[in-house]
């Protein structure tokens, strides 16, 4: 009787999977016809609009040609005038001198009487004058001084009174940004090697061809002492490079390098952004009704695996079911040019009723690396407006609070000079924020706002981020749940002193250590909530959520 009671169990579960799954696929299918229906409409009131548009646009046309052709004509004329005694004057020049030169070749001086002879002379004196009053005309179209006019915006050739590094208020972010491209050029091959004083090439056996090219300079020699305090820094040097994760497999990297022409390196982070793409390239295919991926004729075809990887990964994001077919929720997430767990998140901002909030941060997301600036000469101010920025919940709702007060700025240049923000960097945030908001409309999601409870907006980031979880060990480190790998919170996070027991984060970057960039605090119960099929009870034990003690890390004052 238990056997026969869990078989029916079994199958009934088995038959309510079945029909959420049709019934998860009718929802598609309507959707997709839904937005096929307003595509054609809307393609359709385009071209009638376009055509009677264009229509009035050539009844005005000449209408105003007809209004101004009395007023064009004047001008016309005065113009033609001009030409025509421009080129009649070049003509009497060129025929003076002809008369000048036939009259000198057929009558000698000698037996001309006196009033030809001061004919002759007064024909080449105005012929002279002609000249250099032509000579003159073109000096001064050269050299003549003309005050500059007032152009308008957009038109070349403004006239500039200062250098435009020294206008105000875009000056030191202009500089700082030529600071940055300036460093980014790579110079070499100085004669004077001065300047390799206090910078030294780190490689353990310099390459034969590197060491042939050097130039020589007027580096004079150190004394013993001095190159003693080099092997100091040298072995100092060494000890870092050996504490790098990556140090262990050196020789075998090396090998592979040689033995092979192209090397494809997976990891937490390593295969990631290929697998980002890959994904939502997978999405749109799904959407065009290109199911068999696996045998699909990709024009540079990835590798198995990390085909593989996205597809578990958009089934852990919903986007596919467990036949591999395109969800609703993943036929909504095609329609967003973002990679899935963006698009993830911007879906879950429905439920959350925090669309508003999520797409600002979506948006910020897009410039995250180049919203603040630090002028060498400003750096305490630039860390202190920096700072009035954090939230005390994490750095995606302080992203939130820099796009918001710019709004409450008017969009306001002025506001990002004096907070050391770039004006560029934001203005690309809006801009990316009015597609992601038609984009949301498109999917019919509602602009809603819930910015007085942030913790329905972490949710909806956690809902698209949850790939991206770390939890602080008992070491004092920072480890992923999944791969434990070892991750610290950037030191330009506004969570780098507080050190909250559970944190999600946008992305790692990998320097002398694996930082976790765009960190927030987030509840480990919320995993359970909103992926329950990707997480365990018993993976998220801890669920007290308390910060570590503050001799490990300072707590923030809320704010």
């Amino acid at each position: 009787m238990e056997k026969r009671g869990k078989r029916q169990h079994t199958s009934s579960d088995s038959d309510s999977a079945e029909e959420n799954r049709i019934k998860d696929l009718k929802e598609r299918d309507e959707f997709a016809k839904r937005l096929k229906k307003r595509d054609e409409e809307k393609t359709k009131k385009v071209s009638e609009s376009s055509s009677k548009r264009s229509y009035e646009e050539a009844a005005k046309r000449l209408k105003l040609e007809a209004e101004d052709r009395t007023k064009i004509l004047p001008k016309l004329r005065v113009q033609s005038r001009r030409k025509y005694l421009e080129k009649r004057k070049e003509d009497k020049v060129i025929e003076l001198e002809a008369d000048i030169a036939d009259d000198e070749y057929l009558f000698d001086e000698s037996i001309l009487t006196e009033r030809e002879k001061k004919e002759r002379e007064h024909k080449k004196t105005i012929l002279l004058l002609a000249k250099e009053h032509e000579k003159a005309r073109e000096l001064e179209n050269v050299q003549r001084y003309h005050m500059p006019r007032d152009l308008g915006k957009g038109e070349k050739g403004e006239y500039i009174e200062v250098d435009e590094n020294e206008k105000l208020p875009h000056s030191e972010q202009r500089k700082w940004e030529q600071e940055q491209i300036k460093s980014a050029f790579f110079k070499f091959g100085a004669k004077d090697a001065k300047a390799q004083d206090e910078y030294e090439l780190l490689l353990d056996e310099q390459i034969d061809f590197i060491q042939a090219l050097q130039l020589e300079g007027n580096k004079e020699k150190k004394e013993d002492e001095e190159k003693s305090e080099y092997q100091k820094i040298r072995m100092t040097i060494a000890e870092t490079k050996k504490s790098l994760p990556v140090f262990p497999f050196k020789q075998s990297l090396i090998e592979a390098i040689n033995n092979y022409q192209i090397l494809i390196v997976e990891g937490e982070t390593g295969s990631e952004i290929q697998r980002i793409n890959l994904g939502n390239a997978v999405l749109t295919l799904k959407a065009l009704g290109i199911n068999d991926l696996i045998h699909f004729d990709f024009l540079d075809p990835p590798p198995h695996e990390t085909l593989v990887l996205a597809l578990e990964q958009l089934y852990a994001l919903g986007a596919l079911n467990h036949h591999g077919e395109l969800t609703k929720a993943g036929r909504r997430m095609a329609e967003f040019p973002t990679d899935p767990m963006l698009a993830k998140m911007l879906l879950a901002s429905e439920k959350y009723k925090c669309s508003e909030e999520i797409v600002s941060i979506a948006a910020m997301l897009s410039v995250n690396s180049s919203v603040f600036y630090r002028p060498k000469d400003k750096i305490i101010h630039a860390d202190t407006a920096r700072k009035n920025f954090f939230h005390r919940n994490g750095d995606h709702l302080t992203l939130m609070n820099v796009y918001n007060q710019w709004v409450g700025s008017d969009y306001s240049v002025q506001w990002c000079y004096e907070n050391f923000i770039q004006y560029r960097s934001m203005k690309r945030a809006r801009d990316v924020r009015e597609q992601l908001v038609g984009l949301m409309e498109r999917v019919e999601i509602d602009m809603v706002s819930s910015i007085s409870d942030d913790a329905n907006i972490r949710k909806a980031i956690t809902a698209g981020y949850f790939y991206h979880i770390a939890k602080f060990s008992k070491g004092g480190h920072y480890k992923t749940v999944k791969n434990n790998q070892t991750v610290m919170i950037h030191p330009n996070s506004a969570l780098f002193e507080e050190l909250p027991r559970w944190v999600i984060y946008h992305e790692l970057v990998f320097t002398s250590k694996e930082f976790m960039r765009q960190v927030t605090e987030i509840e480990s119960k919320w995993l359970l909530e909103v992926a329950p099929h990707y997480y365990k009870s018993n993976e998220l034990e801890d669920s007290t959520n308390k910060k570590m003690p503050k001799t490990l890390g300072k707590s923030a004052n809320n704010k």
